[in-house]
């Protein structure tokens, strides 16, 4: 797993812990600010594509059998659909 990998899934852990409070936000926007500007493939993999199930409630960063896939043409709209589905209460993994 990646470096910035990791510190998604921390911020994303005190996301949660928080209930959304507005630090846990602001130190998202900015990592999601922060992998925009970064020319490093791996900050790009991050945000590129992620798997989810609805029935198991779970959002992931790697395949899984059974999964849909989805994939995003901006930053922008990577990180609205993962904010929207952990406020529905998806845990990433």
């Amino acid at each position: 797993m990646n470096e910035y990998l990791k510190q998604y899934i921390e911020l994303q852990k005190q996301f949660r812990e928080t209930k959304g409070k507005a630090d846990s936000v602001r130190a998202l926007y900015a990592f999601k600010e922060e992998l925009e500007q970064s020319e490093d493939t791996q900050a790009k993999e991050v945000l590129v594509y992620v798997w989810y199930s609805q029935e198991e409630k779970i959002v992931s960063t790697q395949p899984r059998p059974g999964y849909q896939e989805i994939g995003f043409a901006s930053l922008e709209e990577w990180f609205n659909f993962i904010q929207a589905l952990t406020k529905d209460g998806y845990r990433i993994t």
